[in-house]
């Protein structure tokens, strides 16, 4: 087992909650997910499978969407390339999931930092 994937995949929730504030699986408990691979239609009650579902499915812009109308505004900010970065870390293949090496590539890894001046600013613009 690649645990170097594993650790990927946790660092991925943790980027989403530390940027966010909210895990990105909260969701309903239970549902309805149409477009499945012949079409029909079921219901999922893990919170967790649901969610990265629309990630596995290759169809991210449902799960962006569904945070977004879930009351999380603050993803409607995010950058194609940081929104990347995530899918990428949380892919549900392992072999498909970004390496460090990919992370550290990124061009939303190598952008600027903000100066603390600059970080307070905007958190405090936030509250």
């Amino acid at each position: 087992k690649d645990y170097k994937k594993c650790d990927i995949y946790s660092a991925g929730i943790v980027l989403f909650a530390l940027l966010s504030g909210r895990y990105p699986f909260v969701e309903p408990k239970e549902t309805k997910i149409k477009g499945t691979e012949k079409g029909a239609e079921k219901s999922i009650n893990d919170t967790t499978a649901y969610t990265f579902y629309q990630l596995i499915d290759h169809d991210p812009e449902i799960f962006w969407d569904k945070h977004y109308h879930k009351g999380l505004k603050e993803v409607d900010g995010w950058s194609y390339e940081l929104k990347s970065l995530f899918e990428g870390m949380c892919a549900y293949d392992p072999k498909s999931r970004l390496t460090i090496e990919h992370i550290k590539n990124s061009s939303w890894y190598k952008k600027s930092v903000y100066s603390d001046k600059e970080l307070a600013k905007v958190m405090l613009s936030h509250y």
